[in-house]
């Protein structure tokens, strides 16, 4: 519990600062600045700290993914405005591709982030290190929770992407000119925020983080990686959910 109220300290702290950090940085105003830092310090900072906090027992696999849907579409729409008011759709990676590129960078981004699953659970084999109880509460098991999944997935692959790949790295960018620096940024407070799944669910959502990143900058357009994450967010939990947590057992 200490260590919990020291980063949530450190949440309420940092935002302020780094918020006027941006701000003198130029090239994003006060709104977007706030909303930049509370995503890569506060947010990710409190997601830490809520591990030792919420009690799996006290949850239930519909109850999570309709809050996580409703905060994930608050994030999106609220860094969709924002980030179109402060740095202008080109900035933030919406322009559309062809369908020939579109196509073959979703299938590029699809084929790598479904190898980093792959690795991550052989990984997690060889270190020890095991899915924790809110990850195998999160995976669907009946028909109504599968239809659910299906459902948070979509909202996840379009409200994380437009949130952090399309608006943060769009501001950090901005900022800071320095746009892998960036990707590295927004890929490790992204993984952070998945602090939920422990150390081998940190690993896996930040290398898939930085490979959605890589391809917003190497192609211009956050669409291949909305598609990948949706992509990746459905074999995960209705195609390889029982192998990977096959090796709990």
């Amino acid at each position: 519990m200490r260590f919990a109220g020291a980063l949530t300290r450190f949440a309420i702290v940092v935002l302020p600062l780094l918020s006027w950090a941006l701000v003198a940085r130029g090239g994003t105003g006060l709104g977007a600045a706030i909303l930049a830092a509370a995503l890569v310090a506060s947010l990710p900072a409190l997601a830490v700290a809520q591990i030792d906090v919420v009690a799996p027992d006290d949850l239930d696999t519909l109850s999570i993914y309709l809050s996580s849907a409703v905060l994930i579409a608050l994030l999106g729409t609220l860094s969709l405005a924002l980030g179109l008011n402060e740095l202008g759709g080109t900035a933030m990676g919406l322009s559309g591709l062809d369908t020939g590129p579109l196509f073959l960078w979703t299938g590029v981004v699809t084929l790598a982030g479904i190898t980093v699953l792959v690795a991550a659970r052989l990984l997690s084999g060889v270190t020890g290190w095991r899915e924790t109880e809110l990850v195998r509460l999160v995976m669907p098991s009946t028909a109504a929770e599968r239809r659910g999944f299906v459902l948070v997935s979509v909202i996840a692959g379009i409200g994380e992407e437009l949130t952090y790949r399309a608006f943060l790295l769009g501001v950090l960018i901005a900022a800071f000119d320095a746009p892998w620096t960036a990707a590295a940024l927004t890929s490790i407070a992204f993984a952070l925020l998945h602090a939920y799944q422990g150390p081998v669910g940190i690993v896996r959502t930040g290398v898939i983080g930085f490979l959605f990143a890589a391809v917003v900058l190497s192609t211009g357009s956050v669409w291949p990686a909305v598609l990948g994450h949706v992509i990746i967010n459905l074999v995960a939990g209705l195609g390889l959910g029982e192998w990977l947590l096959e090796g709990e057992d």
